[in-house]
């Protein structure tokens, strides 16, 4: 993933839960530059494996960023969001 949105992506754990979300601890997500572009203590995105697999409704029921930042350049950054849309 961290090749085709072009940008460095560090975490410290990943918790799973096979059947309802995926939890990240200290996520930070970097440019090529170094230059920080989401720092958050816990991201927690909710899905339903079901709605992915037999329905044609969006999976992801929340996403969650605790203790959060977010940098965003419309200019720079417009093709992370777009990117980031191809993996739900």
């Amino acid at each position: 993933m961290e090749s085709s949105i072009g940008r460095i992506i560090t975490y410290e754990s990943i918790s799973p839960s096979v059947l309802q979300y995926l939890e990240i601890r200290k996520l930070f997500i970097t440019d090529t530059n170094g230059n920080c572009l989401i720092k958050a203590d816990k991201l927690r995105i909710s899905f339903s494996l079901y709605k992915y697999f037999f329905t044609e409704d969006f999976p992801i029921g929340s996403v969650y960023f605790e203790n959060s930042t977010i940098t965003y350049n419309q200019d720079k950054d417009a093709g992370l969001l777009k990117d980031a849309v191809k993996y739900c």
